[in-house]
């Protein structure tokens, strides 16, 4: 029983930790690009981080929502 909680627990960490790998990857190679006129200036505003630009009215492609 006790061996089992191990093994699961050490699947959780390491699964959490491939993903903060694999995010912080993905963040590196897909630089943000700032626009120029800042969020006022696109039709939907920008994402929470205040550079990306929304691409529909509720921001699905923002990583961090809308």
């Amino acid at each position: 029983m006790i061996n089992s909680l191990l093994v699961l627990l050490g699947v959780v960490i390491f699964s959490a930790i491939i993903g903060v790998i694999t995010y912080f990857i993905i963040e590196a190679l897909h630089p943000k690009k700032k626009i120029s006129g800042g969020c006022n200036v696109t039709r939907w505003g920008c994402c929470l981080d205040g550079i990306t630009p929304k691409l529909d009215s509720i921001g699905t492609n923002c990583v961090l929502g809308s």
